[in-house]
């Protein structure tokens, strides 16, 4: 028994320091010489369930190259990731000097699953028919906690009655002068 609590505790304790060295680093995926990515980000590390949060990207690439993202929320479907696409991208060129243009993507995203993601790759294409792969940050999705020792029960009320309008009885009292008449 006491083997199998310290086993227990090990591995736990990979697990823990395991997520939070995959946290820290980005998988490096192999990218075109023409094309740099200068920062991806999220606006904040964690979110709760149902918040709103921007992941925006910043790459350079020369002015006579062309890229195309392909639509986040297609990306998201087919992965069946837990996030939901809130907006699709934005880009913006923020600078451009020297014959190269940097751009910002921005898209937001939000999650309704609590847990620790990372976020589907972002794609982008070229007139070439090349697929490119952009790397994707972590999300932390967390539950709000509910402080149960303050928690007080309050009971379901009933519903309301509002009393019957003139406006309501009318058509049946037309009807049944219509029905005698006939």
């Amino acid at each position: 028994m006491r083997r199998f609590q310290i086993i227990l505790i090990f591995a736990f304790a990979l697990l823990i320091s395991g997520r939070a060295a995959a946290q820290e680093q980005m998988i490096p995926l192999p990218l075109p010489n023409w094309l740099e990515v200068k920062s991806s980000a999220l606006s904040k590390d964690s979110i709760l369930v149902g918040e709103q949060i921007v992941w925006s990207t910043v790459f350079s690439l020369p002015e006579d190259r062309e890229l195309v993202l392909v639509p986040y929320s297609a990306v998201v479907e087919a992965e069946q990731a837990p996030v939901d696409v809130v907006h699709d991208f934005k880009l913006d060129t923020i600078a451009v000097k020297n014959g190269i243009r940097e751009i910002e993507a921005r898209v937001l995203i939000t999650s309704f699953d609590s847990g620790y993601y990372k976020l589907p790759l972002m794609v982008a294409l070229t007139p070439q028919g090349d697929t490119i792969y952009l790397d994707s940050p972590f999300l932390d999705v967390t539950n709000l906690q509910i402080d149960t020792a303050n928690f007080v029960m309050h009971p379901i009320k009933g519903q309301m009655r509002y009393p019957i309008t003139f406006g309501e009885v009318l058509p049946w009292i037309l009807l049944a002068l219509g029905v005698i008449v006939v």
